[in-house]
């Protein structure tokens, strides 16, 4: 499939002044069903340029064995869902429409049996960040970036109330970030762009003091389920940290075989790790197209496979073929 880019922004600007418009009316809203499938991982089927409608699935659900494989239909919406998470529970799955990594995009609550909310801020483009056992979540901002909020989604569903959410202002207003909240609460991790190094590094800030420590040039840092890791995706590979930035060492190298040392991941869906619920594991995506001087992953999803690697030693196990950010609910439901 061929779009012209410069049609398809136009398009997605003018469809973004009317999504939470579409979310606001109450006979349109896309309910959810009554019950999310109960899998590991959630993941995202469409890419944004391949051919998506209203009729195709909506989200996917696979367990990390790549048993259990179950599409969601229902978002009957004129945008795909992108970037899911789902909580602990699985009563509830977030996830943004126009989602992709250069534009802003609405953020959507499905809850089970319920009609879908759009959350009432300014959504950045990145995956809202779960903290381990709540529903609170850190999300960025647009219109001026530069900023995050820790905001409980359970929230969303009141639209006569104002959001307690906190902002944090962490860098200038035209610098995209995102970042996720340690799951004690007490130390930020987040990506910025850094105009000295012309690339994002990930930084792991103190709340209590706001004392930071940058880690290097990365993006997408999440936190292992017991805090003491920080997984981040450099342009070689995925990484793992301490918060110190005293530990870090590379757990799978993204590099192309043919000693190029071009990375293989594409820029429209970079992977975004996330951990399993007992630390030992990383679900990610990549591209698994052939490396070549002129390939570039991003409008089919079959250009894409999901994958888990064990963070000790390495291995690497493909879960599916066909899929986008998964993400990894923290603990099973039946505990």
């Amino acid at each position: 499939m061929t779009v012209h880019r410069t049609g398809f922004w136009r398009i997605l600007t003018v469809l973004s002044t009317v999504g939470l418009a579409f979310l606001a009316c109450s006979q349109t809203r896309p309910r959810a069903p009554e019950a999310f499938p109960e899998t590991d991982i959630v993941f995202q089927v469409s890419t944004l340029w391949d051919e998506w409608n209203s009729d195709k699935d909506s989200l996917g659900f696979i367990n990390a064995d790549g048993t259990g494989l179950t599409y969601v239909n229902g978002w009957r919406a004129y945008s795909p869902p992108v970037l899911p998470v789902v909580t602990n529970d699985g009563s509830m799955v977030a996830f943004r429409i126009e989602g992709n990594p250069y534009m802003p995009g609405d953020l959507v609550i499905w809850q089970v049996g319920q009609p879908a909310r759009g959350c009432n801020v300014d959504p950045g483009s990145y995956r809202p960040a779960l903290t381990v056992g709540t529903t609170r979540a850190v999300i960025d901002l647009a219109s001026p970036r530069g900023r995050l909020m820790i905001l409980d989604l359970a929230e969303c569903f009141d639209n006569d109330a104002p959001l307690t959410g906190s902002i944090l202002t962490l860098s200038a207003p035209d610098t995209q970030i995102h970042g996720a909240l340690s799951p004690d609460g007490e130390m930020l991790a987040y990506a910025e762009r850094d105009p000295d190094l012309g690339s994002r590094v990930v930084i792991v800030r103190r709340m209590s003091d706001g004392a930071e420590t940058t880690l290097g040039q990365g993006i997408m840092p999440a936190w292992s389920p017991d805090g003491q890791w920080i997984a981040y995706t450099r342009l070689d590979g995925i990484y793992k940290a301490d918060s110190k930035g005293e530990d870090i060492h590379r757990i799978l190298d993204y590099t192309s075989p043919d000693s190029s040392g071009r990375p293989l991941y594409p820029d429209w869906w970079p992977p975004l790790p996330s951990w399993s619920p007992d630390g030992k594991w990383l679900v990610y995506h990549k591209c698994i197209l052939p490396p070549a001087p002129k390939t570039h992953c991003g409008e089919e999803i079959e250009d894409y496979a999901i994958f888990k690697v064990n963070v000790e030693t390495g291995e690497e196990i493909k879960i599916l073929d066909g899929g986008l950010n998964p993400y990894w609910r923290w603990k099973p439901r039946s505990e």
